[in-house]
């Protein structure tokens, strides 16, 4: 029941926290019968919720026994939020908690054509990468089949944050196709029931930005930055091209990794080329970001609905200052300094910076909206106040909109300001960013020989 109640307002709250949210294979989700959805970890609570609103059913989530603590909170996630408790031996848990009394839940589920959501990888951490997954995925799923007789399929879901801490940032969700498990394992088996483990990881590696050194994961930021963008024009991809994209991406990451390992010395020169290029960047001083505004020219038709879309940027930043003001306020004073300290007794873990500011940002524009509808009822009518709730969220979307516009006219303003007070750096820049292109190219066409397989 409060499942039901709470969904809309997530979906709602998780689409004005994130600018993009894109799915990739959502024909791949489970529309009918028993699944589970196997999920990598990279941002706490925040990662349930990104899959709960694009799965299309009610999920029932496998969740850390410790979180359920008294009578109330139990029943609370248990019954209303579909929550199965699991015992991790290193949590400081009860003992009392049964992981039997879990499989046996999960079984029951399934047998009722529920779909399970986990995450095997078992704790969360904000990486670009995916760990070690547990092998109790695959244990489950045989269980499950001998209990239903029926086979369960293991559907991969990789989470792509570009930051999932940083308000209006982007998510893409990648869904792979269904697998199912070796029927002749049985859950007894250690060896077998690793071996299927590997292959579940495997698919959902394939599914995930995967970058196996954290070393490489500045180079290939770096190439990204550079590079992406040029590479997707050659390429023909357009920016709603989206597993075209994703695999790009994995691609020029495998290139980096694979010409760093095999022969390190060819890559010296365009490093050191790298280097100086973001040392030019620090001196002038800019962001990298505005580079992308090289080839931009005035667009008199982008200032002219600046201009004439004011007028409703304004009611939204009326109606929703005042919770964005205050929401704000509150992380950054009760919750931002326990993130960044180095004191453990008072640390919180930063993987849950996103989850908690996504929280306090709900509670706060939920009571505000309801003191809204409220005061409107009590003024005028009840139509009267779902007018003004539509009007407030919309305007609250259109305004992230419009400040997104404003800021992309103010970067492009902002980098001819620095091409004329430092022409001689941006030239040398220019010339760079050229140079680090052709190689890159170079060396994205002999990775391409070399797999034998295109982008």
């Amino acid at each position: 029941m409060i499942y039901a109640l709470i969904l809309p307002i997530i979906k709602m709250a998780i689409r004005f926290y994130f600018r993009k949210i894109n799915v990739i294979g959502n024909e791949n989700y489970p529309k009918k019968g028993a699944a589970v959805l196997i999920v990598n970890h990279p941002s706490a609570l925040l990662d349930p919720l990104v899959v709960a609103i694009t799965a299309g059913r009610q999920l029932h989530y496998i969740a850390a026994a410790e979180y359920f603590g008294s009578k109330f909170s139990s029943w609370l996630f248990k019954k209303q939020f579909n929550m199965i408790p699991v015992y991790r031996p290193d949590s400081g848990a009860s003992e009392k908690v049964s992981n039997n009394h879990m499989f046996q839940h999960c079984f029951e589920t399934l047998a009722n054509d529920g779909v399970i959501i986990i995450f095997p990888e078992g704790t969360s951490e904000t990486e670009k990468k995916l760990r070690k997954l547990k092998t109790g995925v695959v244990r489950m799923v045989l269980g499950a089949e001998k209990y239903t007789n029926k086979h369960i399929p293991i559907i991969p879901v990789g989470i792509n944050y570009t930051n999932p801490h940083r308000f209006q940032s982007d998510v893409l969700l990648s869904v792979g196709a269904p697998m199912y498990i070796d029927h002749g394992i049985k859950a007894e088996d250690k060896e077998g029931v690793i071996s299927q483990t590997l292959l579940v990881e495997e698919k959902l590696r394939n599914e995930v930005i995967h970058i196996e050194d954290e070393q490489l994961e500045t180079t290939i930021q770096r190439v990204e930055q550079i590079f992406a963008k040029q590479l997707q024009q050659d390429l023909g991809i357009t920016n709603d091209e989206l597993e075209r994209k994703f695999t790009m991406t994995k691609d020029v990451i495998k290139a980096v990794a694979h010409f760093e390992s095999t022969s390190p010395d060819s890559t010296t020169s365009i490093y050191k080329k790298m280097d100086r290029y973001y040392e030019i960047i620090k001196e002038i001083p800019m962001n990298g970001r505005l580079l992308n505004h090289i080839h931009s020219k005035n667009n008199f038709i982008e200032y002219g609905k600046i201009g004439l879309l004011f007028p409703v940027f304004l009611i939204g930043f009326l109606f929703n200052f005042i919770p964005f003001y205050f929401s704000g306020e509150f992380f950054k004073n009760k919750f931002l300094h326990r993130i960044k300290t180095t004191d453990k007794e008072h640390q919180i873990r930063p993987v849950f910076g996103g989850s908690i500011a996504f929280g306090i940002g709900t509670i706060f524009f939920v009571i505000w909206y309801l003191l809204l509808g409220v005061s409107t009822l009590l003024l005028y009518t009840w139509w009267a106040s779902i007018i003004v709730l539509i009007v407030a969220y919309w305007s609250a979307q259109f305004s992230l909109y419009y400040l997104g516009v404003l800021r992309n006219i103010q970067e492009k303003l902002k980098f001819n300001k620095i091409k004329l007070n430092h022409s001689a750096k941006i030239n040398e820049l220019l010339l760079l960013r050229a140079e680090i292109i052709i190689e890159l190219k170079s060396f994205a066409d002999n990775f391409l020989k070399l797999s034998k397989k295109q982008f």
